[in-house]
């Protein structure tokens, strides 16, 4: 009996000194975290930041949105991400990139060399405009977590995703040598993991639309509406060996550089030819 009762009285002991003290360490957890913001109210340094906006006739509303888009970026991440997209008409190819760990944009408007799309096989230009841009941007992929690409085509998402045919082979030695990991998804119906990151997946898509369907001389008039328009962006281009990952019949067309490139050296051979004639 008297074990019994000690047992009791010692278990309803510690219940009631565990009441007591988790009590006590909330108390004093509160007490610290109101000193802890006292304290940095009290040491704030004020900052003078400088911020040169693009225009200069917008409203102090307008200002004020767009100041607090630069300090709080809502597509950003740490981690190595990138978000791509490649669209085409018959004998345009359009590419965007977002670099989004570096808030940066690369993209490129290129006329297809004049050998594909002579002979162009059905859709083949579909999935040589996507090779074209995994070619040119592999590189920069090195070890991303994530590289989400949209093409408009369902077929060629399918093809790429069975993992035993030439398109997945394609794309993977691309993906073993600069060890990032690929993502394919249809351009008309995809899946955002995030739902914050939905809206710049759309508006990549209706910028490259825009840019598929536009001359050169309208291409930067596609960025109006983009919801990270202040993140640096750059045009790059492509060659014509990032076109020609997908072999097709006949004779390749020469880039306009090598083309250029042969011009000059004929004009100056013909300069040499003159000058020692003149003698």
């Amino acid at each position: 009996m008297k074990v019994v009762l000690g047992t009791l009285f010692g278990c309803l002991s510690a219940f009631v000194f565990y009441l007591i003290f988790e009590r006590i360490m909330q108390y004093r957890r509160k007490v610290r975290e109101r000193e802890s913001e006292t304290g940095n109210r009290a040491g704030e340094i004020a900052m003078r930041v400088k911020v040169k906006l693009g225009r200069e006739d917008i409203s102090e509303e307008q200002r004020n949105e767009e100041m607090e888009r630069l300090v709080y970026e809502e597509f950003d991440t740490e981690k190595h991400e990138v978000l791509a997209i490649s669209l085409e008409t018959e004998t345009t190819a359009v590419g965007i990139c977002c670099f989004l760990s570096d808030r940066e944009i690369e993209f490129y408007w290129e006329k297809f060399p004049e050998c594909c799309v002579r002979h162009r096989d059905g859709d083949d230009h579909i999935a040589r405009n996507m090779m074209a841009a995994v070619s040119h941007w592999a590189t920069k992929w090195t070890m991303a977590e994530a590289v989400n690409f949209l093409v408009r085509s369902r077929e060629l998402v399918v093809l790429v995703s069975k993992g035993t045919t030439r398109q997945w082979r394609q794309i993977d030695q691309y993906e073993k040598r600069h060890s990032f990991n690929f993502f394919i998804q249809w351009a008309e119906n995809f899946i955002c993991d995030e739902v914050a990151g939905e809206e710049l997946w759309e508006e990549v898509v209706a910028a490259a639309r825009m840019l598929a369907n536009s001359t050169e001389a309208e291409v930067d008039d596609c960025w109006e509406n983009f919801p990270v328009a202040h993140w640096r962006r750059r045009r790059v281009r492509l060659q014509g060996e990032n076109f020609h990952c997908i072999p097709h019949p006949g004779e390749v067309t020469p880039d306009v550089s090598e083309t250029e490139a042969t011009v000059a050296a004929l004009e100056a051979d013909l300069a040499v030819t003159n000058s020692l004639v003149t003698l």
